[in-house]
């Protein structure tokens, strides 16, 4: 992320590598898990009914994508954060950002339905269960399906088109390799401060997705 206080050459994250992670311009933290400011995924999801508990596992689940190895924006899966079914040949010209066909709609899109899956299945455990099924694995699972999807969905909002281009054979925003295609306003991309439009569509999205999931499941009734 941008601030003053990363002017300096050899500075990162302020002096403070445990509290500011954002390794590729991605909503930080602050967005992603959550905070006093921004609410972020752990206040919205608690804004639409879920538990504080519920929401944590959740929040943790989409903060973890930006550092999990398999799904981290730069070594990783870039499909997770960036809309990797774009033609760089064609693109910004040509874009399905934002559509269906943006690979991370379909992420989200496969873990929402995932997470339908297993929170299901764990209520019919509850009806009947003579295997022993541990259900409150299945429930937390299901969560941790619907944590992960909600990146991809919030990333729709934090790489949009006018602050990605192409570093170094891989799509980014960061824009520190000579020669890359990466906008010069790419620092404001991951800044909720100066992307307050950017960050209520992803309130309004991430609000619109659990809610998803908890008509199709039923969360809330009976105790659940």
């Amino acid at each position: 992320m941008f601030r003053t206080s990363n002017l300096a050459l050899y500075i990162y994250t302020s002096n403070n590598p445990i509290i500011y992670t954002d390794p590729d311009g991605n909503w930080d933290e602050r967005v992603h898990f959550g905070s006093k400011e921004y609410g972020g995924t752990l206040q919205w999801a608690q804004d639409v009914g879920m538990t504080r508990e519920h929401a944590e596992i959740v929040a943790r689940a989409n903060a973890a994508v930006d550092t999990n190895l398999l799904t981290h924006p730069i070594a990783g899966d870039q499909s997770y954060h960036f809309n990797t079914n774009n033609n760089p040949n064609t693109f910004p010209r040509i874009s399905s950002s934002g559509t269906n066909r943006d690979s991370r709609m379909q992420k989200a899109n496969q873990m929402l339905e995932k997470a339908i899956e297993l929170w299901t299945l764990a209520n019919q455990y509850e009806q009947f269960n003579p295997d022993g099924v541990n259900i409150n694995e299945l429930r937390e699972a299901a969560l941790i399906y619907l944590g992960v999807g909600l990146h991809p969905l919030q990333d729709i909002y934090a790489h949009s088109d006018d602050y990605v281009g192409r570093e170094a054979g891989r799509w980014s925003h960061v824009g520190i390799v000579p020669g890359n295609t990466v906008p010069k306003n790419e620092y404001d991309a991951d800044d909720p401060i100066n992307r307050r439009a950017a960050l209520s569509s992803t309130r309004t999205a991430t609000y619109e997705y659990i809610k998803k999931f908890m008509d199709a499941v039923g969360y809330g009734r009976q105790g659940r």
